[in-house]
């Protein structure tokens, strides 16, 4: 009979030691509503924005880049970030408020480009052009994905199956040895 505890063990420590997948990207759910308007009209938005899975230090803060947007805007549908629009910095925060320095900057099918930021340390605020708006704004986000294992650990786990298999296996099998001399 093969003797596989060095296997299992060897096939362990290879799991272990292989290098493991790249964190995958968060996706937040956010949503906002004006609670006053300063200049123009009422502003709504909602959708989904995608985070690196690496965080900066930004302003002495863990933040996330921004790499991605989709969702509605005044009724439009949001077609991108847009870097740099009223000095927007793209940024996820973690904490009270997922929003701070220059906020995010984003544009819709209509031409419309928006700045959701924190104003003053407190309150969400929403600028856009086209036509120019200012709000201050009721502003929510979540997590819209859970945690995914990676890759080395579903092997460690498929490995411990395997391992408490072989061993349950060989538990239940004697071998008897019957010799005859004829």
């Amino acid at each position: 009979m093969i003797n596989c505890k060095p296997a299992l063990f060897l096939a362990a420590i290879a799991a272990m030691a292989a290098p493991a997948g790249a964190a995958q990207a968060a996706e937040y759910i956010f949503d906002f509503e004006t609670s006053r308007s300063l200049i123009g009209g009422p502003v709504s938005g909602n959708g989904v924005f995608t985070v690196s899975d690496t965080p900066d230090t930004v302003n002495g803060r863990e933040a996330f880049l921004i790499t991605d947007i989709s969702g509605v805007l005044n009724g439009s549908a949001i077609t991108g970030l847009t870097p740099g629009v009223f000095g927007a910095d793209n940024y996820f925060y973690m904490g009270e408020f997922f929003v701070r320095g220059q906020g995010i900057g984003f544009t819709n099918a209509a031409g419309t480009t928006a700045n959701l930021f924190l104003q003053q340390g407190s309150q969400y605020r929403v600028n856009t052009t086209n036509p120019f708006t200012s709000s201050f704004v009721n502003a929510n986000v979540s997590l819209a994905t859970g945690a995914v294992p990676e890759p080395g650990i579903w092997a460690l786990m498929l490995l411990s199956f395997a391992g408490i298999g072989a061993a349950m296996r060989r538990k239940n099998r004697t071998t008897k040895l019957a010799y005859s001399f004829s």
